[in-house]
Order: structure tokens, then sequence, then C-alpha cells
């Protein structure tokens, strides 16, 4: 038998709690996307293909606010044709809504030899080049491999 106090239980609650409001969060982002260039607009996704593993980036950067727009617009630019390589499943830029000039980036790609490829692709070389360019501090990438 487990014997709570009142303190124990209100944490467990405010965790369940919290968990439940992440999980909310989670399916509500799954559900959409906020389409960047229409700032706000929610347009549903086009489903992935259902894969086994698959290699997920995610990256940001953080611009000047005087490039906010050019940034955006060459990373919409990125994205579009990023979408049209083999092997990306999605390509996306988001606007973080709690620091207005951080861009945040998700990707998922088919293997690691597709990534690799859109990696050696030049547009996507000029890409990285000109957003280092435009960035306040060091842009961000991680590259994570799921399991199947």
């Amino acid at each position: 038998m487990v014997i709570s106090s009142p303190s124990t239980t209100r944490s467990r609650s405010a965790a369940n709690e919290a968990r439940a409001s992440e999980t909310l969060i989670v399916n509500a982002m799954t559900e959409m996307l906020i389409d960047a260039e229409a700032w706000g607009t929610v347009i549903s996704p086009t489903p992935a293909p259902s894969v086994g593993a698959v290699i997920i980036v995610t990256g940001s950067v953080v611009v000047r606010p005087d490039d906010l727009e050019e940034a955006v617009a060459i990373s919409l630019a990125h994205v579009r044709r990023s979408r049209t390589e083999p092997g990306c499943l999605l390509h996306s830029v988001h606007h973080d809504v709690e620091d207005p000039n951080r861009l945040v980036f998700l990707e998922q790609w088919a293997d690691r030899a597709a990534l690799d490829a859109h990696f050696a692709v030049p547009a996507s070389l000029d890409f990285v080049t000109r957003m280092s360019e435009l960035a306040a501090e060091p842009p961000s990438m991680d590259i994570h491999e799921t399991m199947s």
C-alpha cells in the first residue's frame, strides 16, 4: 500500500496535468503545420508515408531583426526546393512564437544517404552560407536516427 501526503498528491496531480498538457500540444502540432509565409494560416500537412527508421533533423537560427524578412524568404525557397529531393519526407520552417527572430527547421529523411545527398546539393550549401551571414548567433542543427 502506498500512502501519499497531500503535497505528494498535489505534486503527482500537477505532473499528470503537465503530461496531459504536453500530449495535447504535441497532438495539435502533429495535426497541423503553420505556413510561415502566411504567418498564422493553419494548413493540413500531407501525411508522410509509413516508413521504418527515418532521419530527423532539427535546427534553428536567430537572425538579426533587420534581416528577418530575407531569412524567411530564403528559408521558404530552401524548404520548398528540398521537398522535391528524393528521400525527403518532410521539410518545414517555423517561426518561434517566443523569439520573433528565431526560425526553426524540421526535416525527415528516408535514410542517411538521402540526407547526405541533400547536404551535397549546391543550393543547400548556398542556403547554409547565407543564413550564417544573417545570423545573430551561430545556427544549431541536430540529427537523430529513429529505430524502426
